[in-house]
């Protein structure tokens, strides 16, 4: 039986899930107006329940755990692919005002051909009432090579055979301190 699956439930979106969500939303617009008036702030991953990371993680990602996989009364219940990712999508509307909240399933993503062929399904959508969400459409921190800055903090990182990741500083940007 084959095991293998693109990514593990907890791997983040990848740019092609990311345009099926947004495609799927964008679809869902009532009118052309509404369509064009959406505004995504968000796109991530909608992480799946615990049994979900914990089934991928016995069965479909090396090294294989039989006692993580569900048990039945005959015996071991082995399933053949892991339920479909899901993306959490927080989209404002600039004709409404309204900012809502929506879940869309990939349930099937491939970017084999230019533009992929994509196909989503929105689980749910809520209008959240009296809310401005967060306007900031870039990253949150900086990677250069092996130096990361988020905020005032600064890493460097590394890798090695046996320790694995290695921080090799942190610092924190005290204004004039440094």
């Amino acid at each position: 039986m084959p095991r293998n699956q693109a990514s593990h439930p907890l791997d983040p979106l990848s740019a092609t899930e990311i345009s099926v969500a947004i495609a799927t939303v964008r679809a869902a617009g009532a009118t052309p107006e509404v369509r064009d008036s959406m505004r995504f702030i968000e796109a991530v991953l909608d992480e799946p329940s615990k049994h979900v990371v914990a089934l991928a993680d016995a069965y479909f990602f090396p090294p294989f755990q039989p006692s993580l996989v569900l048990k039945t009364r005959g015996g071991p219940r082995i399933p053949t692919k892991l339920p479909p990712r899901r993306a959490r999508l927080i989209v404002y509307n600039k004709k409404s005002n309204e900012t809502s909240v929506w879940i869309v399933e990939l349930s099937e993503v491939h970017a084999v051909t230019r533009g992929g062929h994509h196909r989503g399904k929105v689980i749910s959508s809520h209008v959240i009432p009296d809310v401005q969400p967060s306007m900031h459409e870039g990253l949150s921190f900086r990677v250069n090579g092996y130096f990361v800055e988020w905020q005032k903090w600064n890493v460097r990182i590394g890798f090695t055979p046996r320790e694995g990741l290695v921080i090799y500083s942190i610092a924190y940007v005290d204004g004039s301190r440094g």
